[in-house]
């Protein structure tokens, strides 16, 4: 995504990462409040990375963020068949001898 994509007071969609994925994996909406050079700000979410869309922080981000729900359906469509399509070969080198 870049500058252009975004503008304050757009809706956002941002799927949660890592723990907050763990308490609920729902999407929540989110406004965009400031677009800045490098990071833009939704909300009380906080602010995130420009160009990935990932939640500026330390640690691991909690939430990364998307233009649509369709951009999201298809990010977990993808992710869903190269998951299923990969098991095979990791199972296979889980084998005990």
């Amino acid at each position: 995504m870049t500058k252009e994509d975004l503008r304050v007071g757009q809706t956002v969609y941002l799927e949660p990462r890592g723990n907050a994925a763990r308490r609920d994996d729902s999407i929540v909406e989110g406004v965009v409040t400031k677009v800045g050079r490098k990071y833009f700000e939704v909300g009380h979410y906080g602010k995130f990375y420009l160009y990935e869309g990932l939640q500026v922080t330390e640690y691991t981000p909690s939430w990364k963020v998307y233009l649509s729900k369709r951009e999201i359906a298809l990010y977990q469509r993808v992710k869903s068949e190269l998951l299923h399509l990969s098991l095979p070969i990791i199972k296979s080198h889980n084998r005990t001898y």
